[in-house]
């Protein structure tokens, strides 16, 4: 919230300077600057092999933002110098247009600014939570990966792209009912990072006091914050199953006995219309449309790749926001059933290839935990060197 009313504010500064301002030279001159910024960082990765997605696209995004942006920047400011020396009178359309440009380059500020800002931890959350910058990203998405993962919770895992996609997902799913039920059993798990640091995932009521989220977001943490709907008071959760194979465990979590809980539908179905519920980047809760593709091992599901452990696995196509912070994140259909959860994922321009663990796995996983609920070891962190 406060993020956005920044960012409303400085757009609203920015509408002022240029009203004043009129299409001039100077502020064509900014204009050209920030339009070549935006494109230059677009274009410049491309000659990476990974383009957009590559390590290294940040490295060349910004030599190649300010040199698209410094030519532009003279191309329009001499535009704008020949304008102002032809005979008119500055009109309320010249002043409007200033406005406008002006406005659209606050906003163009911003969205360079939180593709740097968002690489410090502090500022993940804050950001995450910003419902302007949410839309930028939707539309303008940074070049490169986004967010480093420093934690076991925001180690959103990354894998190579798949060959062979789910279809395109359907944004109604969000309206369903049963989704929108769905988001009162949905958590927040807040973790203590190795190295000091605090870590967000996602994960869901399955039972009685029961949660259900990643292994790899409950890492080397002996009781897990829990938050209902990702607000409030985090409660104390104790580690009762711990699967680093499927990426599975399972949290006992008394203080949250009587709430209501999500069922385990019996397995994905290629083709079907799913949401994907959760605090993506560690924000506000989210849900994101999405389309489950094939379930079956790792090899089948993407050929010629190898992950540890996974002995099956779902693969999706998701909404773009699914990112870190997602993991844990439930895969309900259109009856509110957990049909899978996500552990990993790919971003691309618009949508996000996610991989899930199946619901039989899940529901094995929590079949042996409670069986024998008693607490689990989850890990230790690395030693120092």
């Amino acid at each position: 919230m406060i993020v956005d009313l920044i960012i409303v504010l400085l757009s609203v500064a920015m509408a002022v300077w240029g009203y004043f301002q009129g299409v001039s030279a100077r502020a064509l001159a900014v204009i050209g600057f920030a339009g070549g910024a935006v494109i230059g960082s677009r274009v410049g990765p491309l000659v990476l092999d990974g383009g957009l997605r590559d390590p290294f696209a940040p490295v060349l995004a910004l030599p190649a933002a300010l040199l698209v942006g410094a030519l532009l920047a003279a191309a329009l400011g001499r535009l704008g110098r020949k304008l102002r020396r032809a005979p008119r009178e500055r009109g309320t359309l010249d002043a409007v247009g200033g406005a406008l440009i002006a406005a659209c380059l606050g906003l163009a500020m911003v969205w360079m600014a939180a593709a740097v800002l968002t690489r410090a931890d502090s500022l993940k959350v804050s950001l995450g939570d910003s419902r302007i910058v949410d839309r930028l990203n939707a539309v303008l998405p940074p070049p490169g990966p986004l967010f480093t993962a420093r934690n076991s919770a925001y180690a959103h895992r990354v894998i190579q792209r798949p060959k062979i996609r789910p279809g395109q997902p359907d944004p109604r799913i969000k309206r369903d009912p049963q989704v929108q039920a769905a988001a009162r059993s949905v958590v927040k798990i807040e973790v203590s990072a190795c190295g000091g640091g605090q870590g967000t995932g996602s994960g869901w009521i399955a039972g009685d006091g029961i949660v259900v989220t990643n292994a790899h977001v409950a890492h080397t943490s002996d009781a897990p914050g829990v938050k209902i709907e990702g607000a409030g008071r985090a409660y104390r959760s104790e580690p009762i199953w711990y699967d680093d194979r499927d990426d599975v465990a399972v949290l006992r979590v008394p203080a949250l006995k009587g709430v209501p809980h999500l069922p385990v539908g019996r397995r994905p179905k290629a083709g079907a219309a799913a949401a994907v519920l959760g605090f993506p980047f560690g924000g506000r809760y989210k849900a994101r449309e999405a389309r489950l593709g094939p379930t079956g091992p790792f090899s089948e599901v993407l050929p010629g790749r190898v992950l540890r452990g996974h002995s099956r696995i779902t693969l999706l196509l998701a909404g773009l926001g699914t990112g870190p912070g997602s993991s844990g994140s439930p895969v309900i259909d259109g009856k509110g059933r957990v049909v899978a959860m996500i552990f990993a994922g790919i971003e691309r321009v618009r949508r996000r290839d996610a991989f899930a663990i199946p619901s039989p796995i899940i529901r094995e996983a929590l079949k042996r935990a409670l069986d024998s609920p008693h607490r689990v070891d989850t890990g230790d962190c690395p030693d120092e060197m």
